[in-house]
């Protein structure tokens, strides 16, 4: 199923790519522009995630066109007024929207509230979707350092893109023993070959805001493209949509390329990539921390515990992805994409003709929506479904 809603003052669109019980999930973002394939792809690669962590819902994208920048009450008047041309899609919960580039989950929440959307209230607890993003975008990197003969300690990123998930995964890498020589956002960007502080660099934003990055004391003033063409070993595309692209692909020195945004590369520039061996890990893994991180908080599984699952998952499947690249002489996101799909499928059938196990999990997830279970038994089970849930990489798979 592909359907795609066009949507007049303010300008925007809605696309569904798949369902699962008539219901389709993604968010909502602002951007300046974008074109209707472009979402529709967008909306594909939200099956994709889900299909690959094992979340059965189907895959949409809502995109509003404006800057994600602007002042905060501007969007949200923007994001009330989109709101109401798809009320109907959010009223029978064909649509269920989530934060993205631009909006946050209380945006979302405080948009419903004002169309009398109450039914899908409970889906907001989250606000560490940013966060559990940037846990997968550094499990991938890890992972594929490892796959190279290295670690992550003293190793040099980029983020491109300072937001919610780019300043998150700046945190966790500088912890886990990286250093962050470049980082940008839409007015530009900084460099430092022997690392950046954050706590410096946080502050100065804090108190000169992000249209300031260039005039960064303790940096040398960059453009985004210049950014993004350092020489590094971890490229990390935390902004827009098709970020490398086959004009600026060759420019590309890292030797990792793990994404916190969508579709971060266009499919020519990744073949381009992979000819000068650089691995280009799949976006829809390694950004997939978000969705994850948000179900199994509903599950009202602990922090702490939440991150550890996915960083041990999304590790092992990137290393498992790449040992079956070079085993198959296959891209990464051929096989990803072969997988997820399977996962995908296999997941929509079940939930047409569930089993014992899917009709357990359906009782818990109703029974815990109208609060009727204690959260310490719920977030004592759940765990164990979604050590089970992670699509499985395997040449089977790839070839079933």
């Amino acid at each position: 199923m592909k359907k795609l809603v066009s949507v007049a003052s303010p300008r925007g669109y809605l696309a569904i790519d798949t369902t699962i019980n008539g219901k389709a999930w993604g968010g909502i973002r602002f951007q300046k522009e974008i074109s209707e394939a472009e979402i529709l792809r967008m909306a594909h690669a939200m099956t994709l995630k889900f299909g690959f962590s094992g979340i059965p819902q189907g895959g949409a994208k809502a995109v509003i066109i404006g800057d994600p920048d602007a002042p905060h009450s501007d969007r949200l008047n923007e994001l009330n007024r989109f709101g109401r041309k798809i009320r109907s899609f959010l009223l029978d919960c064909r649509f269920n929207p989530a934060g993205d580039m631009g909006t946050s989950n209380a945006d979302i929440e405080y948009m419903l509230r004002s169309l009398k959307v109450e039914k899908q209230l409970d889906n907001y607890r989250s606000s560490l979707s940013g966060y559990y993003t940037a846990v997968s975008v550094a499990a991938g990197a890890a992972s594929a350092m490892q796959h190279t003969g290295k670690t992550l300690r003293g190793a040099r990123v980029v983020i491109d893109g300072f937001g919610s998930v780019g300043s998150n995964l700046a945190m966790i890498l500088t912890n886990l023993g990286a250093k962050v020589i470049g980082i940008g956002n839409s007015s530009g960007a900084v460099y430092q070959p022997g690392g950046i502080r954050l706590d410096r660099f946080v502050r100065f934003l804090k108190d000169y805001g992000p249209t300031a990055i260039r005039a960064y004391p303790d940096g040398e003033p960059l453009t985004t493209e210049q950014l993004i063409s350092l020489p590094a070993d971890i490229l990390c595309p935390c902004s827009i949509h098709y970020r490398i692209r086959s004009r600026n692909a060759d420019t590309i020195q890292a030797g990792i390329v793990s994404a916190g945004s969508n579709l971060p590369v266009t499919s020519q520039a990744e073949s381009h990539l992979m000819d000068k061996g650089v691995l280009c890990l799949p976006h829809f893994i390694t950004n997939c921390g978000g969705v994850l991180g948000g179900t199994m908080e509903f599950a009202s599984i602990p922090g702490r515990r939440i991150q550890s699952i996915i960083y041990t998952k999304i590790n092992s499947a990137t290393s498992q992805l790449l040992r079956l690249s070079e085993e198959l002489r296959l891209p990464c996101a051929e096989i990803a994409e072969a997988v997820a799909q399977n996962a995908f499928k296999a997941m929509k059938r079940r939930a047409g003709s569930p089993g014992l196990k899917e009709y357990l999990m359906r009782l818990i997830v109703n029974t815990h929506h109208l609060r009727l279970l204690p959260q310490t038994l719920v977030g004592a089970i759940a765990p164990v479904y979604f050590k089970g849930a992670i699509a499985k990489i395997s040449a089977d798979d790839f070839y079933s």
